[in-house]
């Protein structure tokens, strides 16, 4: 399948690394979705509601905003960018924090769950 690079249309901070990505709309198709290039990430062309009102309000425009807009862009007249969380950088109150127990707890279900089905499985076998 050939690939067609499309025009550059503007720039923006690359969600995965934090880079400046290259904005670039399709210029084929129904949608004419927006999509970026990073240099680190490479091609990012998710098509959900998020990421193409992300692109859609946040792109610093070369020309301006594109004539035509995706079709799944949230008409947001007062948008503000969303920040990421952010981890807080020391301890709240001077009190250590606990450490976090769901991902142990999702192992272990998970274990547990792997090995009722072996058992179950395996008794069906054996009969």
């Amino acid at each position: 399948m050939a690939v067609k690079n499309n025009p550059q249309i503007g720039t923006i901070e690359c969600e995965d690394c934090g880079g400046d990505a290259s904005v670039h709309q399709n210029q084929v198709g129904k949608g004419r979705y927006l999509y970026t290039r990073c240099v680190k990430c490479k091609y990012d062309g998710r098509q959900n509601k998020r990421v193409q009102t992300r692109l859609w309000y946040e792109t610093d425009w070369l020309d301006g905003k594109p004539e035509k807009c995706p079709p799944n862009v949230e008409a947001l007249p007062d948008w503000q960018p969303i920040e990421p969380e952010k981890e807080p950088s020391g301890e709240p109150d001077g009190e250590p924090r606990e450490p976090s127990r769901g991902g142990l707890f999702a192992v272990l279900t998970l274990m547990l769950g792997a090995g009722a089905f072996a058992v179950y499985t395996h008794k069906g076998r054996a009969q």
